[in-house]
């Protein structure tokens, strides 16, 4: 499905129907969704709402001319969550620049988030 944020068009894909939310961020230039979810993702979905989603201008996410900063990301994620409508605090698990996103928004954003794995 493509999220359609207001501010950028990210590209996501939903896993799983029970359990709490988990959301998986890939890292930067040469990663995707699929850095997640053509490996541990669809076994984590057995147990979990599992969400993973291509950054901007990765994947078939938006190609913006700006935004690829931390801050613009964590606002993404944001938008993100919100656009999903998670009421319960998620898993947060990033892969490299994906947990610098994950870290900074959880930094800011504490009550959003249950858990946090931080990958290389």
């Amino acid at each position: 499905m493509i999220a359609e944020l207001g501010r950028i068009r990210l590209h996501v894909v939903r896993m799983g129907q029970r359990g709490t939310p988990v959301v998986m961020l890939h890292g930067a230039f040469v990663g995707n969704l699929a850095t997640w979810g053509l490996t541990v993702a669809p076994t984590l979905a057995e147990s979990h709402r599992v969400v993973v989603y291509d950054l901007r201008g990765h994947g078939k996410s938006e190609r913006a001319t700006q935004g690829y900063e931390v801050e613009s990301q964590v606002e993404d994620l944001r938008a993100l969550l919100s656009a999903l409508a998670f009421e319960e605090p998620v898993d947060l698990v990033g892969h490299s620049y994906g947990a610098v996103i994950a870290l900074a928004f959880a930094l800011e954003y504490t009550a959003k988030v249950r858990r946090l794995v931080l990958v290389d």
